[in-house]
């Protein structure tokens, strides 16, 4: 037992990256098995997949934090990082408003026909059900993904490394934890794994989920390290492109493009709004 406190005590972000990944793939092989399931199958296994990769970050996260700081102390940093403030809403703004630039500028550059989103090219009478099954991934993958992530990880690594490295890192970790995910979604009919599928994982994986995550490290430590606004920016980004936003028709190296340039608005337009608004205070101060 001494050498397992030890190991939480001294490597607790090391101990959480390897429980996160035995508790969510192992609980997914369990329950779907190791054979990639064919598209039709795989929309079906679609929840089951979700609940076991779910149970990895959450799990983790809460029995580390016990751990580590006992009842009191997990209890105490969940009233303390769960407090909302109405500002926190204008954070869930920023992944959809991100996605639809991207979305406007391929459209533009390529084909508005392709680049479509979901919300536009389904039956109308589909609307309102494509935007409930949106907001219900959105929150739950928010709300118990970030039981670990920002309860648990994020504050653990900034304890000894910067906002930027520790969003980079966090990040790189998240997009590999989603790898297992995107295999079993990336099946041809025969039940083989489709490069052209598998595609497009790559560059959402490790470009925005990485970059993603920065920002949200960066409003983490703005907001006080508050966990309400980590579950709104990962619920708004989850529902939107996977799914609200989606461009259904491109697939392959046109989804994976459109990545690309959604990782670089991610990364861009906040320095450029920052650089922005730092000019402006310091002309009115020159003025």
């Amino acid at each position: 037992m001494k050498s397992i406190d030890a190991i939480v005590q001294n490597h607790a972000v090391a101990a959480y990256t390897v429980m996160c990944f035995l508790f969510s793939w192992g609980s997914v092989v369990l329950a779907v098995g190791l054979r990639i399931p064919p598209p039709d199958q795989a929309e079906e296994l679609l929840p089951i997949l979700v609940a076991g990769t779910l149970l990895g970050p959450s799990v983790s996260g809460v029995a580390l934090s016990l751990a580590k700081y006992g009842v009191d102390g997990t209890w105490k940093n969940l009233r303390e990082r769960y407090r909302w403030e109405n500002r926190y809403a204008l954070a869930s703004l920023f992944a959809p408003a991100m996605a639809g630039l991207a979305l406007c500028l391929m459209g533009a550059i390529v084909s508005s026909e392709l680049y479509a989103p979901a919300i536009f090219t389904v039956d109308r009478d589909e609307r309102a059900s494509l935007v409930a099954v949106g907001v219900g991934y959105g929150v739950v993958a928010g709300s118990f993904e970030e039981l670990g992530w920002s309860l648990f990880a994020v504050p653990e690594m900034l304890k000894s490394k910067s906002v930027l490295q520790t969003g980079l890192e966090v990040g790189l970790v998240w997009g590999v934890w989603h790898f297992l995910v995107a295999i079993y979604g990336s099946g041809d009919e025969d039940g083989a794994l489709s490069f052209d599928l598998f595609l497009p994982w790559i560059p959402w994986n490790l470009l925005v989920l990485p970059v993603y995550r920065v920002l949200m490290v960066w409003v983490f430590e703005v907001t006080g390290r508050r966990v309400l606004p980590m579950a709104l920016l990962h619920g708004t980004l989850t529902a939107s492109l996977p799914l609200i936003l989606m461009p259904k028709r491109a697939t392959g190296a046109a989804l994976a493009y459109f990545y690309l340039l959604f990782a670089f608005l991610l990364a861009t337009v906040p320095l450029f709004c920052l650089a922005v608004f730092r000019f402006n205070v310091k002309r009115n101060k020159i003025n």
